[in-house]
């Protein structure tokens, strides 16, 4: 066994040896021409580049150096560039498209916004008009007295037709002069029907107490905005909503009526009362504001 093995490596020098004595003489240097081939191998293109778009050279000159009889074309499959060896084939960033991911603007605007009623009282204020063919508002006082300790009424907001309306589409508005503090004032709702369907909607109403500001007017320092939500529903042809609502306070403080605009202690619900007012997103549906 010792003898075998130390022999093995003489072996393949006498083989390689051999070989090299017999080769063509074209080759004078047979060490060269074998390492040619295999830097063909290596080499990106050594079929003259015909790889190098796609491949990136990853397949060049493999066949090149592994043919190499002799060393010929070993040494020229070594020298052969093949193409570029970065494998270029295409952009290697993948651009693809703009990465920026622009999509839209990037400030976020987002539109208008949310259409509520106007909130002008009048005067410089002035509203636009927006009718709806059948709406009216009627009212009658349930405090009738030049001074009190609560106001309050019953408003209706009637459809004479032909139109269906969102009762949530809707803003009633009531224009008084407030002398109470704001922060003792308690507000109500009674009731809310809307007829002849019978429903109670007294769930579905509210209304704030809104100070006018730089659009007040004699009459209207504040006004008072009754809202219905989206379980509301529709007001049909020929039907109504009514409703009853009371403000007061908590501090014995007195009202004084006779300096509120929308305030009538003659007025009765069975007839039309331009003083309250409906509006709508666009404008006044029905009414006179101050």
């Amino acid at each position: 066994m010792r003898f075998r093995l130390l022999g093995l490596p003489a072996v393949m020098i006498l083989i390689a040896h051999g070989c090299a004595e017999q080769s063509d003489g074209a080759i004078a240097e047979p060490d060269v021409g074998g390492r040619g081939g295999k830097a063909g191998m290596s080499g990106s293109g050594g079929k003259a580049g015909s790889t190098s778009t796609g491949k990136g050279g990853t397949t060049s000159g493999g066949s090149s150096g592994s043919t190499s009889n002799g060393g010929t074309s070993g040494s020229d499959g070594g020298s052969a560039q093949g193409g570029d060896p970065t494998g270029g084939g295409g952009d290697p960033t993948g651009g693809g498209g703009d990465t920026t991911g622009g999509g839209g603007d990037p400030t976020g605007g987002g539109g208008e916004g949310g259409g509520g009623p106007i909130i002008g009282a009048g005067g410089g204020c002035s509203l636009p008009d927006a009718p709806i063919a059948g709406i009216s508002a009627r009212y009658e006082s349930e405090h009738d007295n030049a001074s009190e300790y609560y106001i309050g009424s019953v408003i209706k907001i009637h459809n004479a037709g032909p139109n269906t309306i969102n009762l949530d589409d809707l803003t009633v508005r009531y224009y008084l002069t407030n002398e109470v503090a704001e922060e003792v004032l308690q507000q109500t709702e009674n009731w809310a029907w809307l007829r002849d369907e019978g429903a109670d909607l007294k769930g579905a109403l509210s209304f704030e107490l809104i100070d006018a500001m730089d659009c007040a007017v004699a009459g209207a320092t504040h006004f008072i905005d009754f809202n219905f939500d989206g379980s509301a529903g529709n007001l049909l042809p020929n039907h109504y909503v009514e409703f009853s609502w009371q403000l007061g306070n908590a501090a014995s403080q007195l009202f004084d009526q006779t300096n509120d605009y929308s305030f009538s202690s003659s007025q009765t619900q069975a007839d039309d009362y331009s003083k309250v007012v409906i509006l709508n997103a666009s404008g006044v549906v029905w009414g006179d504001p101050p």
